[in-house]
């Protein structure tokens, strides 16, 4: 390799350090089409779901999932169509009895006969293989979820300040009945 071909490769790789990462970011989002059908994603910190899991195919790595990350087979990530992103659920295979807590962060399955689609490291960690399904539970692990949510920029809701009403005190007055007004046996 040349010189300036060597200069050159190693200002095309500081150039790419010196990128800013993608940041995650809280989203609900608006309601969608995928396959013909419409999902209307909201804020759910109690879901419970039955069904199958499938593995997000290794070609997704590197492209922006829904809330603006990056997609990375490696990490413990899901996709699912509905709930808030990020959030945290815990995927317990019902075949092997193996569980684990992965972050929600894209949309999807494509496939309407699942609920859930993992990563590739998540999915070995459960016991399910490439190109494999499986029957699992999910479950939103609520503390965990609100705890991420709120230390995260919301795009959709941005912060409102309330000032808290003027503290005085309050009157009271009595007042006489009305003209032609009976009262009530006690």
């Amino acid at each position: 390799m040349s010189r300036h071909a060597a200069a050159l490769a190693a200002l095309l790789a500081l150039g790419a350090c010196a990128q800013p990462q993608p940041q995650p970011r809280y989203l609900v989002g608006a309601p969608y089409q995928m396959g013909g059908v419409w999902f209307y994603p909201r804020e759910d910190f109690g879901l419970v779901e039955t069904g199958l899991a499938v593995v997000a195919a290794d070609s997704w790595a590197g492209r922006r999932t829904a809330n603006g990350e990056i997609h990375d087979p490696a990490q413990l990530m899901a996709a699912h169509r509905t709930l808030q992103m990020p959030a945290v659920l815990r995927v317990t295979n019902l075949e092997t009895g193996l569980e684990l807590d992965v972050r929600v962060n894209d949309r999807g399955p494509a496939n309407s006969g699942r609920v859930v689609e993992l990563s590739r490291r998540a999915a070995e960690l459960i016991g399910l293989r490439p190109g494999g399904v499986a029957q699992v539970r999910i479950a939103v692990v609520a503390e965990a979820s609100r705890a991420l949510a709120a230390g995260l920029p919301n795009p959709e809701a941005p912060r409102i300040e309330i000032a808290a009403a003027p503290l005085a005190a309050i009157g009271r007055e009595d007042l006489a009945p009305p003209s032609g007004a009976t009262q009530a046996a006690r």
